[in-house]
Order: C-alpha cells, then structure tokens, then sequence
C-alpha cells in the first residue's frame, strides 16, 4: 500500500514554503506566446480584460504579412490569459479579400461591435463591422458591406463618450474620423467624414521629410478624467509610440509626446498601442518581435503597467518583463481551462465546436506556467485533468503530467498519467494524489511524452486537503497501452491505484474488477491483460464503487512498423530559377496505412546546384535537370526508395510577368487587380520599397522596358538595377498620374543594353506617400546580331537618356533603316563610329552591311 502519512505533509509543506520564499515573482513578455500576436486592442467588461489581436501566421507569404483572423484573450488578474482562439476572420465578411489588420472591440446596447479593416474583393481599403452577444464571439458581419471604403482606411478605434456619442478614428497615412450613430453600424451623413488637420502643433515634428507629422497609423481613442488622448504609432519607421491630447473630442489636438521610444532589442519596425485601466491600475499593451522567430512580420503583443502622471501625462515608457504582481490569486479548486496561460513552451492551442479551445502540439518537456495560483492554508490532496490521448506507430505509451511549483524543474508534487483515450478529440478525467501544496505559488505543468502532439490538455482542478481518508478517485494505468496477439509481444502490465481525500494513494489492482467490453479481443488475469484477437479493446475497471475505463489497441506490430514501399508526388516537377515546390513522401506500411516521412527521408541528390531540398520544400537553383532519389526506412523492415526529376528554367524577361510574382520585397503589399486580366496587383509602394526577380534570362541584349502602373498620387519612378539593390542602374522608367489606383496605364522606357542572366532589383522612388501601383512588367530583345567579325566591333544599339544610338559601327558601313512593313525608310554610308537613331518611331529594322558581312537589328524607337 502506497500511504503518505500526516507527519510527512507537514515537512514536505514546510519544505515548500522554505522554497517558495526564496522564489521572487517573475512577470513576462510576450503575455501570449502560443501564437504570434499583434494590434492589441484591449477592453474592460465585467471585472475582465478582454485583449483582441491580429494574428501573424507562423509562415508569412511573400515575406509580407500574412494575417487571416482575430484572436481573443481574457484575464482577471493580468498574468493568466484565458485563449478564446479566432473569434473573427475575414472570410466572415463576403466582400473581403483578406488581410485581417488592427481593430477594436466596444460594448453598447448588450452587444459586442468589431470594428475592422480589411481589402475589398474588387481592391481598396475598407472598414467592417461585426457584430455579437458575447465578447468572446461569435461574430458576424452586421451589415453585408463596408461601413466605409477609402484609401488608407485602416487600424480603427472607436469611443463612446459621457454624453453617449461614439466615435471612430481611423488611418494611414491621413487621420480621419465619424460620429457613429447609436445603432453603432452607421454614421452621421450630415458631418461625414472628416480629416484631422496633421500639424506639427497638433501631432509633432518627424524626423524626415516623407509625411509632415510624427502621426504614421494606428489610433488609440479614449478619455482620462476629462481629457481626451490620441495615442499612436510615430514615423518614420522604426516605429515609436506618441500620443496628443485635446479638451475636446474632435481637437484640437495638442502633441505631448512620446510614450515609448523604438524598440532596440527584439522590436519589429511597427508598434501599435492599446491602453485601459483596470482594478485601480494602468495598462499599455504593445507588440514587439520577442518570440522565437520573431520579427516585422511575426510580431508579439506585450504590456506595461504604469502610472499617469499628476498633470494627466503618460510618462516615457521603457519596456520591461512585464506585469509583476497578479491583480488578485488564482483558484485552483475549480475548474480552470488549461488554455489560460501566463509562460508556456513547446505546445499551442487548438479548438473545436464540441470541445473549445484547448492546449495541444505538446512537446516532450514542453510547459505551461500559471502564476498566482493560491492552494491556502490545508493545501491541495488530489488532481485532475481533462485529456484525450492518441496512438502513434511504433508509440504503446501515452505521457504524463508533472505538477511542479516555481519553476519547470522545481518541487514535484504529483504527476498524471495519460494513456490513450481513442484518438485526441476522445476525452477523460484522470486523477492523481498530490504531495502537499499550500500557500500562493507558481505552477508549471511539464509534459513528458515518447512523441510531439500525444495528447491534449482541455482542464484542470486541485482538490482541497481534508483530514478525512474518503475514497474521491481511482486511475487506472497500464504499461502499455498497444500489445500483439502473438507470444512474447501479448500481454501488458495494469496497476489500479485509489486516491483519497487526505492526499493518500493507495494500489488495489488485487481488490479491482475488470470488465472487457468487446468480446475475444483480451483478457485480464492478476494484473496482467493478454491480447487475444486484432482491434481495439476497452477495459471497464471498478473499485469501492468508482469506476475507470483503459484502451487496450492489440495490433500487428511488425506490420505497422515495416514499409512495403515509398511514393513521392510529384514525381517530376519544373520551376524557374529562384522559385519552389512542395515535396510529399509518404511511405506505405505492410498494414496498408500511410504516412508522411517528408521530414524523416534521406535524399540523394547528385547536383545541389539544379535543386535543393529542404523540410518538404523544392528549390531551385542554376538551369538544368536533376534526378533525385529519397529513401526511408521504418522502425521494421528494410529501406524503400523512389525517384522523381527536377527541371530549371531560367524565367523570360520577354513576357509579361505579373509584378506580385516575385522572390524578394521590401515594403510593398499585393491586393486585387482590376485591370483587364489582372487577378492582383502589387501596392502600398512607397520611397525606397523595392521587388527582386531572380535569374532573367536576357540573352544578347535588351532594347526597352514595359510596365504596367496606376497612380491616385503623383506618381513616382521605376529604377532597375542589376544583381543587387546597389548595382548598375540601366533603366528609369517614370510612372505619372493615372487618375486612380485601378486606373491602368503602360509606360515604356527605354534601357541600356546588357545581356546574359541576371537578377533585376525593381526600386522604387518618389515623393513622400504611396506612389503607385503596379501590375505587370516587360522587357523587349534589342539587338540580334547575324554575323560577327573576329577582331572588328560588331554593331549594337543602346540606350541613353531615353535616346537610342547605334554602336560599334566603322566609316564606310551601309546603313539602311526599315519600318515595322519591312518599307525602306532611309539608307546612308556612313561616316562614324556611333549615330543617333531619330526622325522616326515603332519598331524598325536596322541593316548593316560591311562588305560581305551583313548584320540586322531591330528595335522600338519613341
């Protein structure tokens, strides 16, 4: 009998306390690290703060942000936040194309309205709201269109003031804002929308000349004992956070300040500031890149607490830790979702619409931390946990959880077995007995598992010590929960083990029934369960009137273990240079299931510089073909092998190449295209953004440049560089005022001549503000010579200055220029080593003949 006697309690209890003195409170920074968060927008209700995020995808597209929904966290205690998961996408809103920005959240009327920026289908910038009767969703498009459309309309706040009127700040790179009516979905008509005036007075100086004001996006709207605050993102970017103030809801504003300066160590290059107050005290939430991986476009939500100053002003802020002291303990003798988190490491949450969300992708050592929790004077006896477990092959054991105080490695005081349930949506209640526990401590639940994502972890609950030894609980474990049915491989271990009020634990698998619940597949003798038969068994265990279920999976072991063969898909593949493909091997077992191995095969690849592979991902490199062979072998068996081909192309410069397909960026976004078989375009160009191309192929020579350009603005120009941002400038190609930014033009211009393969930098440059967009691009062959002489110059036309002049010719050639008809346009002997082509425009053909050498070249002269 396994029995913790009272005397033993109180040494351990004192041991812990000793323990827990010496352990100082951390805070910590990111608050939410199971995803990557950004945009915080926080909100008060009901004695808790309700903290709504965009959501950075782990796997950006285009190295750009990559932002499909809005999360939601609670916490009452500002150091345990509660995951709600997605609560909105933009694929709730039928007129949406994607990019799910910064919002805000607001209470009125008992109900929750969402406001929300997104693109249009048919392009542009709009702002949504959705609508629900929670804080934590669902949400739903409340009108089945935009609230309002314009360009830069973006990162919405909205605020309701003593007197009842609302109102919504909004934009980038101009700041505008609505009186919303009281049914929240609308606006006043008569006022409209107006622009806030952006001066220096009102909104500080910047530190360059590309926008007027500090004042760059993302509004924070509120009122603080009769004064009204304008917090937001200051330029130029690195972002700094800033804030003015005004008597007045509408202005005027007054600058006051920084609030926070760039962030040096592990900053991303925007910010976004979100402020309550809550319990007595100040929060502001932020966003930096302080997790693994993090960076401009995986970004992470942060907070401070602070202190107004006397006179109402938000002093300097440097960021920290984080929030030292918990608002108020936790209660661990409740149910608490395993989803409400202050720390964790190596798992994330998931969800469903039976379940909720739940905590799941759990690695081996992986955990979770929550802070405050406060087990009182008698302690805790018992432990519970909401799990569902699943197989894996070549996996017959489940994991456990290890209850540990004030560190991932501190005092052990229970730990829980989790043995397979059915698969992870199949869930059950386990208990353990607990080493005492009292007083207020941290507690880290450490999973130990043979493999990642064995199992997941919904709830949890500590029962209250008692004097009392009353039976509360029994668990029943086995050695192993997968078993054959042939000799040597057959039977498992099983331990039963009651747990009591006090905390004792007592093993009675003598004194237990056993109950098979399928027919043949085991049987359970003295502790032992023998598999009989294939399938899957459940075992109904039963002591002082408890009951317990375990399951048993009795297998063909060495046929889910052995490979029969291996497939690849797709078995051959061709790409351009600089581009990639996804990679599948999947290996099928001897038992007819199958599996992906992508990141567990061998590759034999004989010329890294054609392709390479790389976690499932194909990558091209030089023109040419390779065959590759990927090999894998499982637990069992011998090693399976397949082939497939990769083939290179270097890209054509001479075809239209749509400008969002390219293999680097900086700065620029992509959105839909209305023009005339455009599906997107890229956008959002600014001074010095630029688009890299990997690998043109531009053969002899190059004559021109075509691209394709809408611009509501001034407009701006197109430098094109070879193989680096720094390289040789050949072209510029300026981009005028369109009238709109779907109103399509082409603009051509003319470059200097250069062959061969290259890399094509497009940068961009103009004047302060967006400049224009761009939805495909060109260039046009120039020179295409037919025979050259060895030891003389060979003729060849370049461009200079937005002219064309011919080169390498010699005094005495026979000049004879022709039109796009093939008509005789002019024919002269001439007299220098370089001419001006003039006096005509379209394409000509330009024939020199050297004595029996003749030579054509054409070209499109303006």
């Amino acid at each position: 009998m396994e029995t913790r006697t009272r005397e033993s309690s109180a040494i351990v209890t004192l041991a812990l306390l000793i323990i827990a003195a010496t352990v100082a409170t951390k805070a910590q920074n990111p608050v939410i690290q199971t995803n990557y968060t950004a945009d915080p927008a926080p909100m008060v209700y009901n004695d808790t703060v309700y903290l709504y995020t965009t959501h950075d995808e782990d796997v950006t597209v285009n190295n750009f942000f990559t932002m499909n929904d809005w999360r939601c966290y609670s916490s009452v205690d500002m150091v345990n936040w509660t995951d709600h998961g997605a609560v909105l996408s933009y694929t709730d809103f039928n007129w949406s194309r994607g990019d799910a920005w910064a919002g805000q959240c607001i209470y009125r009327n008992g109900k929750f309205y969402f406001y929300v920026p997104m693109n249009q289908k048919n392009g542009g910038n709009a702002i949504g709201v959705a609508v629900s009767d929670s804080p934590t969703g669902p949400f739903k498009d409340a009108l089945g269109k935009p609230l309002l459309v314009g360009y830069g309309y973006i990162d919405p706040t909205v605020y309701i003031d003593d007197d009842g009127q609302a109102y919504l700040y909004w934009g980038n790179p101009e700041l505008c804002y609505v009186k919303l009516n009281e049914d929240m979905v609308s606006y006043n008509q008569q006022v409209g929308v107006v622009k806030v005036p952006l001066t220096v007075e009102g909104f500080g100086p910047r530190d360059n000349t590309d926008r007027t004001t500090s004042y760059e996006e993302g509004p924070w709207f509120f009122k603080r004992n009769n004064l009204y605050y304008l917090l937001y993102p200051g330029g130029p970017l690195p972002e700094h956070l800033a804030y003015s103030t005004s008597t007045g809801p509408t202005g005027p504003w007054k600058y006051k300040g920084k609030i926070m300066n760039v962030i040096a160590n592990k900053g991303a290059f925007t910010n976004h500031p979100g402020l309550v107050d809550f319990k007595g005290k100040s929060y502001l939430f932020y966003h930096n890149a302080g997790l693994p991986g993090g960076g401009g476009y995986t970004r992470s939500v942060c907070v401070e607490e602070f202190n107004f100053n006397p006179d109402s002003a938000i002093p300097l802020l440097t960021p920290t830790s984080g929030v030292k002291n918990a608002v108020k303990p936790l209660d661990p003798f409740r149910w608490n979702e395993a989803e409400t988190i202050a720390w964790e490491s190596g798992i994330k949450t998931g969800s469903d619409n039976k379940t909720g969300v739940y905590v799941t992708n759990i690695d081996n050592a992986g955990y979770l931390k929550v802070r405050a929790v406060d087990f009182g004077k008698a302690g805790a006896a018992a432990f519970a946990a909401k799990v569902a477990c699943e197989t894996k092959p070549g996996v017959s054991e489940g994991g456990a959880i290890e209850i540990r105080l004030d560190a991932a490695t501190g005092a052990l005081i229970g730990s829980l077995p989790v043995s397979y349930t059915g698969d992870l949506n199949t869930w059950t209640t386990e208990w353990t007995n607990i080493e005492a526990a009292s007083g207020v401590h941290d507690v880290y639940f450490v999973f130990n598992t043979q493999i990642k994502n064995a199992f997941n972890f919904d709830k949890w609950c500590f029962l209250k010590d008692t004097t009392l030894n009353e039976l509360v609980a029994i668990h029943a474990v086995v050695d192993k929960y997968k078993i054959d049915k042939n000799s040597g491989s057959n039977t498992t271990g099983i331990k039963v083990v009651a747990i009591y009020s006090n905390g004792n634990a007592e093993d009675v698998t003598s004194r237990a029934s056993f109950q098979p619940q399928e027919a043949g597949l085991v049987s359970v003798s003295d502790g032992i369960v023998t598999g009989t038969a294939y399938g899957t068994a459940s075992v109904k265990v039963e002591f002082g009137g408890l009951t317990d279920e375990m399951k048993i999976i009795v297998k063909n072991i060495e046929g889910e273990l052995s490979v029969g063969s291996l497939l690849v898909d797709p078995q051959s593949v061709e790409l351009l240079t600089g581009t990639t493909a996804p990679l599948t091997i999947t290996a099928r077992f001897v038992d007819g299931r199958e599996e992906d191995v992508t990141k567990l095969a061998t590759f034999s690849n004989p010329d890294l510089k054609v392709a390479t592979i790389s976690n499932g991902t194909i990558t091209a490199g030089n023109s040419g073909i390779v065959t590759i062979t990927a090999s894998y072998k499982g637990q069992m068996g011998s090693s399976k092998s397949a082939s497939f081909t990769v083939k290179v192309f270097n890209r054509s410069p001479f075809v239209k190449n749509e400008a969002e397909k390219y293999s680097q960026q900086s700065g620029i976004q992509t959105e839909a295209c209305s023009d005339t078989g455009g599906t997107d375009n890229v956008g959002f160009i600014e001074n010095g953004d630029w688009l890299k191309i990997d690998a043109l192929d531009f053969g002899q020579s190059v004559s021109s440049f075509e691209v394709r350009a809408a611009s509501a603005t001034t407009g701006g120009m197109v430098e094109i560089h070879l193989d680096s941002l720094d390289g040789k400038v050949v072209g510029t190609c300026h981009i005028p005022a369109t009238g709109g930014w779907q109103t399509w033009r082409t603009q051509s211009c003319a470059v200097e001549d250069f062959s061969g393969v290259h890399d094509v930098y497009l940068v961009f440059k103009g004047d302060g503000g967006f400049l224009f967009n761009l939805n495909w691009w060109l260039f046009k062959g120039g020179v295409n010579s037919v025979v050259k002489l060895d030891g003389l110059p060979s003729p060849s036309i370049i461009s200079k200055q937005n002219e064309q002049y011919m080169k390498g010719i010699m005094p005495g050639d026979i000049i004879t220029m022709y039109n796009g008809l093939g008509r005789k346009i002019k024919a002269f002997s001439n007299k220098s080593d370089s001419i001006r082509l003039a006096g005509t425009s379209g394409l000509i053909v330009v024939e020199v003949k050297r004595g029996v050498e003749v030579f054509k070249l054409k070209t499109v002269l303006k």
